[in-house]
């Protein structure tokens, strides 16, 4: 109990008496001051030393953490955990597609079958039909099935090598996207590739079918009947009256149910032996094999029925066996038109559909993950840092302490600050005169060059780098304003659609796309009642139907063009690892929508060209005989079913349509009068393109066009354009008719879909006073051993100087 209490007793006046700040001598009251100050340390340090554990312990901090080579299950685990802030760059930001995409069409089952093959294409050759009735199988079969096997084939070309160029395209990334952003991004990719290729395969036979109706090109037994009469006068009729009343003349669209007939000896009507189902005859058949079905091919029952009256004029006697198509495999009652339209896939297969997301992340190779991650410090970097903190808190709070004991005794001395401050300057001069002379020559070099080096830092400009994290757009465009040449900013999503950041549209075409005159109405009034044999190929009203049908088409096939083009380029992707600057971006979005209005009427304007060239070099000969006119009958040969017409050019001028396809002239009425701007020719679209619509302005005019009544409203003239009134349709179509177009480009968009991680920007600056400080005191060791040396070099050849001229004035006094 005793040991205790004189412990207890020990302890106090250890505390009593403890002093960290003792000095000797010191009085009695320098060492109650003492005892104070040590009290202070001690309440001081070890408040502070509570707050910070305390700090330290309830603060949570941002960690830094890198991934060295992850592996996909690493991705993907880090991924659930910091979606955020995670950044994975590739080593390989462009991809090829090939590398993780192996596409395989599944084919419709008719492209494979025997309909298609060409045993039963020479079969069907063999037909040797009794029968000119336009809606007979055998009359049409074998230009169906030859159609659907070029359609197959040209589908199937068409798709394997658009996947062949599809395949090489690169998939661009700088970051490991997730599993679920690539099957998204690559879906909308394939799909956009889909339509362009379903688009760049149907427009030539679009344009072929209009082209095609517009040229009313005779096609036998579908749109146009030859007979010749008992009176040796030879007449071409067209077939309006045999598709339940609709005309060929006005619509390419009529059709009738196709079937097998048999006319009796000596009778003009037909016998139905049997239909055949889900195909229908029409004017056009690449029209009337595309709105048919397959429905028949896929019955048994039905393929014998017309395999016995076909084999009834066959020629071949060879016995052709086909099987037919499997019904369970697809929809009987599709259309033609909906497989080519699909490009006649069924579905699509891809074989690394499991593993192609493995694959791009192989391909990708990060080299490293890095993120972010919110927390407490650790107990053992708690203890580190207040272990690195107590040492300096302890030094400085008795650096501190120390000073302020010392001031409070000085101020209370009797001895005043002057004197202490005299006794200063009498210790530091009272020296020698040469040690004086070096020590004063010393400082005034030191000074000079401190001087010197103080206003060289000082006066010299640097330049000065700072990053900003993940600004806003307000802040960029801050920056921007300042630091227009230097600011530079990181994408983190190097690949961006036009779409997202950019409108491009067509505010209107020609006004003559959205008049009266290529209306239904407009054209009804056009048509002629015999208008094939009354009129001769001058006479403008004999092809005006033909005419306006052709500018019609031209404006639906222009406008579905631009259309597919324009949804073809804003699915397209913008690829940039920096930020383009505004002035630069703007000038690029320019340049890219100028070369695709350039390649979108080029490629419309080529396609056309090509058609055109196979219609004119094939001299098909069209029923408004402009090009190609019947010879009398006296040139022909017996006249009987299947008999052969003889043909010659129709010559306008001196230009003959046998050698020259184009050749054009002025249209006229009945009464000779000619029709300003619309011209004839040999094919109404060649005609077409060298007119122009000054008459479609004026009333009067267009009103001797009109063979029934009815009330049009004319272009307007007042109407802004940029073409002029006589203006060519050839250079309306050269510019695909547009009047202007319409783009917005959104920067801020742009800025958004970019998202950049960090900006960094430059600029030119005086060093701050404390930088200029530190280098100073860097260099002041330095520059004070070099002034000693200087100055002892100085003070050496100082003296041999005045050694030298006592020297020499002793010479000249002994002298």
């Amino acid at each position: 109990m005793d040991r205790l209490y004189q412990l207890k007793m020990l302890l106090k006046r250890t505390l009593i008496e403890l002093n960290l700040f003792k000095i000797y001598p010191s009085d009695v009251r320098q060492i109650r001051h003492q005892h104070v100050a040590t009290w202070l340390y001690i309440v001081i340090l070890l408040s502070t030393c509570v707050i910070l554990t305390c700090y330290s312990c309830i603060i949570s901090e941002t960690y830094h953490e890198i991934v060295k080579y992850p592996t996909q299950s690493q991705f993907s685990n880090l991924l659930s955990l910091y979606p955020v802030s995670l950044q994975c760059p590739c080593s390989s930001i462009s991809i090829p597609y090939n590398t993780f995409l192996n596409l395989e069409p599944q084919y419709h089952q008719v492209c494979s079958s025997d309909f298609v093959s060409t045993a039963w294409l020479a079969w069907l050759n063999e037909i040797s039909s009794s029968t000119a009735n336009y809606a007979d199988f055998r009359n049409n079969g074998p230009a169906y099935f030859h159609i659907l096997a070029l359609l197959c084939k040209e589908a199937i070309k068409t798709v394997t090598n658009a996947l062949q160029q599809f395949l090489q395209e690169k998939y661009i990334t700088a970051q490991v996207v997730s599993q679920q952003v690539f099957a998204s991004q690559i879906a909308a990719f394939i799909s956009s590739w889909k339509v362009a290729t379903m688009n760049n395969f149907l427009r030539p036979f679009q344009l072929i079918s209009a082209i095609q109706q517009g040229n009313h090109l005779g096609a036998t037994f579908s749109n146009v009947l030859f007979s010749i009469t008992d009176s040796n006068e030879f007449q071409v009729d067209s077939v309006e009256s045999l598709y339940k009343n609709c005309s060929c003349l006005l619509l390419r669209s009529c059709l009738a149910q196709m079937r097998i007939y048999h006319q009796p000896a000596g009778e003009d009507y037909y016998l139905i032996l049997t239909p055949v189902v889900g195909l229908v005859a029409g004017c056009f058949q690449v029209e009337a094999l595309l709105t048919s079905t397959l429905d028949c091919f896929y019955r048994k029952n039905c393929l014998d029925i017309m395999f016995h009256f076909v084999k009834m004029v066959v020629s071949d006697t060879r016995n052709i066996t086909v099987t037919s198509l499997d019904p369970s495999l697809n929809d009987v009652s599709e259309t033609i038109e909906s497989l080519v339209k699909r490009l006649f896939v069924d579905s699509w297969y891809d074989s690394s559909s499991n593993n192609s997301f493995s694959a791009y992340y192989q391909a990708c190779s990060p080299q490293s993950c890095a993120f972010q991650r919110t927390g407490r410090r650790s107990i053992i970097t708690i203890i580190a840092t207040i272990i690195g903190i107590f040492g300096g808190l302890t030094t400085g709070l008795k650096i501190l302490l120390s000073v302020l004991l010392r001031v409070f005794a000085k101020v209370r001395s009797d001895r005043s600050f002057r004197s202490h401050f005299g006794s200063a300057k009498i210790w530091f001069f009272t020296l020698c005169n040469q040690e004086r002379l070096a020590s004063r020559l010393h400082t005034l070099l030191l000074l000079i060059t401190l001087t010197a080096l103080y206003l060289a830092s000082s006066i010299t400009l640097q330049t000065q780098t700072e990053q900003v994290a993940k600004p806003s757009f307000q802040i960029y465009e801050h920056l921007h304003l300042l630091y227009p040449a230097t600011l530079q900013c990181s994408c983190s999503k190097i690949s961006i659609k036009y779409q997202s950041f950019m409108n491009l549209t067509i505010i209107r075409q020609h006004q003559l796309c959205s008049s009266d005159f290529v209306s239904d109405q407009w054209i009804t009034t056009l048509l002629l009642p015999n208008i094939l044999s009354t009129y001769s190929p001058f006479e403008f009203r004999k092809v005006a139907i033909g005419h306006f049908q052709l500018l019609s088409l031209l404006c639906q096939l222009t406008q579905q063009h631009l259309s597919d083009a324009i949804s073809d380029l804003v699915t397209k992707n913008f690829v940039e690892s920096q930020l383009v600057l505004p002035t630069a971006f703007n000038m690029q979005i320019q340049a890219v929508i100028d070369r695709f209005q350039l390649a979108t009427i080029n490629s419309f304007l080529i396609t056309l060209q090509v058609v055109r060239d196979m219609f004119n070099d094939n001299k098909l000969i069209s029923i408004f005989e402009t090009n190609w006119k019947w010879m009398n009958p006296e040139y022909s040969f017996e006249s009987f079913f299947g008999a052969v017409i003889h043909t010659k050019p129709v010559v306008y001028g001196t230009c003959d349509c046998g050698l020259f396809p184009q050749c054009v002239q002025a249209g006229i009425v009945s009464n000779n009068l000619t029709i300003p701007g619309l011209m004839v020719g040999c094919y109404p679209l060649e005609a077409l393109l060298q007119s122009t619509f000054e008459c479609l302005y004026n009333t009067s005019c267009f009103h001797l066009l009109q063979t029934l009544n009815g009330s049009f409203t004319p272009l307007d003239a007042s109407v802004p354009s940029r073409y002029k009134l006589n203006s060519s349709v050839e250079f309306i179509l050269s510019q695909l008719m547009i009047e202007e177009w319409f783009s917005n480009i959104s920067y801020e968009n742009y800025y958004a879909e970019c998202a950049p991680s960090s900006c960094s920007y430059s600029y030119l600056t005086h060093r701050p006073a404390v930088d200029v400080l530190t280098i100073i005191l860097g260099l002041y060791g330095g520059l004070v051993i070099i002034m000693n040396v200087v100055v002892l070099i100085l003070l050496a050849l100082w003296k041999q100087i005045i050694d030298y001229r006592r020297l020499t004035r002793i010479q000249t006094i002994n002298n």
